[in-house]
């Protein structure tokens, strides 16, 4: 049914499929860079800033301080701080995809390959210089590594599980939802001992890093978009998974729209069509030999089920106060094991017909999601919000007479550290929005100039042109507009 169990191959269709993978990623290598982005740059990892980068971040420090080192010896160009996430999330498809193939069978590790590089949020995050990449990684390597020590059980099998379990909880602690399936499986195979020796080794392994955490929990306060329930389960099985919110998107944060304007005429089908292919790859995996097939199922249902309940009970205990654990990307290690069930409901069809209906429709979807993401619908939020094109921007301000003169001064509703990253002599101010008049005119005479650059970002806290009050000597004029980025100049009148 899945294929002999096997390493892939040929290596040169392996080696094929892996340059393809990578090449549909170049488009968004060469994108302007955005905020989150210009942290793995010398703005944020510098002599004066690196300690707390590293350690005082809300993201753990091994991806932080491997950019350290990476751009010191390859640059800070766009495309050398995201190669780094390039080459992690291709790595973990086919690291995931080889492990698939020997337990399970070639067809389903080829699947789980081949889907994975087309998927959009795969695709997205390949070409982000964020620890997404790197997450996705060094779980999948842990995950893998604590299967192998429950067939190898010697010492070194232990130390190589347990050394990945620190590496992946080092770039981040989403990590746990790949490696607490893999040590319930061992357990759930009777090595329960083994299963604590490995996880007790790992957190020893790590454990100046996460002692650090708890002497300094100022860094991990953070709240996250909103509340995870069956509604936002459904979404991220049916819609982010597989399209990546890019067929028909809306807003991440008004789930509700995900109905609306016809887009439940999408969401529907697509939800029956999937449900019933992962039901049927849970059948099937169900039905594996000597229970192997529960190496499937628990990275899927497992972490679903860990981050419900405690999204439930943190809703419960803290309602209104914004205790909310869940954003999409948090929960994009679950890609893979949704890929390898995703196939196993696929290749279980016993008609081929059926099997090719749905083979088509399965990769059909992720290809279409590409196609919208990277063309038509490139400046929408779909993964993300799009990348703003704070390099044309940087240009344009650059040509403008204020720029030759050295007097370029912008004001920000969200910070703009992208735009200094391409044009650092720009003088960047920070203002509470509506601006008050009085300190705008201040604003003028403080830097001796007649002319200041507003900059809108349409998704992040832009300004409306509107909140600039009419009268008080300054006149609202058109500048530049780019992808998700828009400059106005404000005049000061005689």
């Amino acid at each position: 049914m899945l294929g002999d169990r096997r390493a892939l191959g040929p290596r040169r269709l392996l080696a094929v499929a892996l340059l393809l993978g990578a090449a549909v990623r170049l488009p968004g290598m060469t994108e302007s860079l955005w905020f989150d982005e210009t942290w793995r740059t010398t703005a944020r990892l510098n002599a004066d800033l690196a300690f707390a980068t590293l350690f005082r971040d809300v993201h753990n420090c091994l991806y932080n301080a491997f950019m350290y080192g990476w751009i010191r010896l390859f640059g800070q160009s766009e495309v050398s701080i995201r190669l780094p996430s390039m080459l992690a999330a291709v790595g973990a498809a086919w690291l995931f995809a080889e492990w698939v193939s020997r337990r399970f069978g070639r067809r389903l590790g080829w699947f789980v390959l081949l889907w994975a590089l087309v998927a959009p949020a795969h695709v997205w995050y390949s070409a982000e210089a964020k620890n997404n990449a790197f997450t996705l990684f060094f779980s999948c390597l842990a995950f893998v590594a604590i299967e192998r020590s429950a067939r190898q059980t010697d010492r070194c099998a232990l130390w190589y599980a347990a050394t990945a379990i620190a590496l992946a909880l080092c770039v981040d602690y989403t990590a746990l939802l790949l490696i607490v399936p893999a040590l319930l499986c061992v357990a759930w195979i009777g090595q329960g001992r083994r299963a604590v020796q490995t996880c007790a080794l790992g957190l020893l392994l790590c454990s100046p890093m996460w002692i650090d955490r708890l002497l300094h929990p100022e860094g991990m306060s953070r709240s996250y978009a909103r509340h995870f329930d069956l509604g936002e389960m459904f979404l991220l099985l049916v819609n982010y998974l597989p399209t990546g919110n890019a067929l028909a998107p809306y807003l991440p944060f008004t789930p509700g729209a995900a109905f609306e304007d016809g887009r439940g005429w999408l969401f529907a089908p697509l939800g029956v069509l999937l449900v019933a292919l992962l039901c049927a790859g849970g059948f099937a995996m169900r039905a594996a030999r000597r229970g192997a097939g529960m190496w499937l199922l628990a990275p899927l249902l497992a972490p679903l089920a860990m981050v419900l309940v405690a999204s439930a009970a943190l809703h419960a205990l803290w309602p209104g106060q914004g205790r909310y654990i869940y954003q999409e990307r948090n929960l994009l290690t679950l890609l893979l094991p949704f890929a390898a069930l995703l196939g196993a409901g696929v290749l279980s069809l016993r008609s081929k017909s059926l099997r090719v209906a749905a083979l088509c429709a399965v990769f059909g979807v992720p290809l279409a999601s590409d196609i919208a993401m990277l063309g038509p619908h490139d400046d929408r939020w779909t993964v993300y919000k799009p990348n703003p094109d704070w390099r044309g921007a940087a240009a344009w301000l650059r040509a403008q007479p204020e720029a030759r003169q050295g007097r370029l001064v912008a004001l920000e509703s969200a910070k703009a550290d992208a735009l200094s990253y391409y044009l650092p002599d720009v003088i960047r101010i920070s203002r509470p929005w509506p601006p008050n008049p009085e300190e705008l005119l201040a604003t003028f005479a403080r830097y001796d100039v007649d002319t200041i650059f507003v900059l809108r970002n349409q998704h992040w806290l832009p300004p409306d042109r509107r909140l600039f009050p009419a009268g008080h000597g300054v006149t609202l004029e058109d500048g530049f507009e780019g992808r998700a980025v828009k400059v106005w100049r404000l005049r000061r009148g005689d």
